[in-house]
């Protein structure tokens, strides 16, 4: 792989180290950007030898006519998950949790809670219903929502299919993996993410809204129109509330995926596949760059996609190279994957 590299930004997004490869990654970023069709996106890189690209495109707030710029924080939807499995992993390396245990060992908050196991909940594996799906969200979407709250809108629902036979992404999982948390680590599930990773990691520019925070973000749009503040982010709790950066975001797919933040066997564990899924472990995508990319078929990409009102969101790691793009979009409609997928191509063609 010719990696010919990269640039170093400072925070603002100047360019310190002149290279044609940053022309060519801002290239990338505005050419997906307007494909994706969203009003503004950043993306960051990095590269273990040559260090750290942050770029911006397009508008943080298209109404007021506030450019994008590298630091602008963005929902990250499901990325929050990968959060959540780390620390779940972590106990269950501890001891403190068995994967294998049924959910309501741990808490009486799991609907048909003794007919899955955790391990399932990390997998997607559990037939709970999606409350992202159910009309009762629209009652009051802006309020603050507590993880009761939010599974209450499923809690009568039967099971979709029979625990450990199939795959089907829900982020009423996570939402319950939390209060698990809760009760395995003795502390709100938020308060654990910031003491035990986002601290030790050094990501200074990644909040939680259930934790009170209220961090300057760019608009948020569905299909271009402005829908801040339409949803309260707490909506997602443990399944996606969570906002960040692009340069933090790269920086925890960093540290995680390249063993700085789990053990072996517990990465190893998370970036496995268990039967029936074929391409989602305990809380991370497997991807083939292929399928966006047919002539780089067979290159595995891990990492984890996101999407909440208003945003969208993609973090990939090639463990191989080390190599991290974390790309942030502020429209729920605009596919980051369009983004992502330039950014990559311009990596492997260097």
């Amino acid at each position: 792989m010719p990696w010919l590299w990269l640039v170093l930004t400072a925070c603002t997004g100047e360019v310190v180290v002149d290279h044609p490869l940053a022309s060519e990654l801002q290239a990338a970023l505005d050419e997906g950007r307007v494909s994706a069709g969203a009003p503004g996106a950043t993306m960051a890189v990095i590269h273990p030898e040559h260090g750290l690209w942050v770029g911006a495109s397009g508008e943080a707030d298209d109404e007021a006519d506030i450019a994008t710029v590298p630091g602008d924080r963005f929902g990250l939807g499901r990325i929050t998950k990968t959060f959540v499995a780390t620390l779940v992993l972590r106990h269950a390396a501890q001891g403190a949790l068995d994967l294998d245990e049924v959910a309501s060992a741990w808490t009486a908050l799991a609907p048909h809670g003794d007919q899955y196991t955790v391990r399932m909940l990390l997998a997607h594996q559990s037939g709970l219903d999606d409350f992202v799906d159910e009309p009762g969200i629209l009652a009051d979407p802006a309020r603050v929502w507590t993880a009761a709250e939010v599974v209450a809108l499923v809690a009568d629902a039967p099971l979709q299919f029979e625990p450990g036979t199939r795959y089907e992404y829900t982020n009423t999982n996570y939402v319950i993996l939390g209060q698990i948390l809760e009760a395995v680590g003795g502390d709100r599930w938020g308060v654990q993410v910031r003491a035990d990773l986002l601290d030790p990691v050094g990501l200074s520019d990644t909040f939680l809204p259930s934790e009170g925070d209220e961090p300057d973000q760019a608009r948020g749009h569905l299909g271009g129109a402005d829908v801040t503040g339409t949803f309260h982010p707490t909506i997602a709790g443990a399944a996606g509330e969570m906002i960040s950066d692009a340069e933090d975001v790269a920086r925890w797919g960093e540290a995680l995926y390249l063993g700085d933040v789990l053990d072996p066997d517990s990465l190893e564990a998370m970036l496995t596949a268990p039967p029936p899924n074929t391409h989602y472990g305990l809380g991370a995508f497997i991807d083939d760059l292929g399928d966006t990319l047919p002539e780089h078929a067979g290159v595995q990409l891990v990492g984890h996609s996101g999407s909440i009102m208003g945003f969208q969101a993609r973090l990939h790691v090639h463990q191989e190279s080390g190599v991290v793009v974390a790309t942030l979009a502020n429209d729920f409609l605009a596919e980051a994957d369009v983004i992502d997928a330039l950014a990559w191509e311009v990596l492997f063609e260097r």
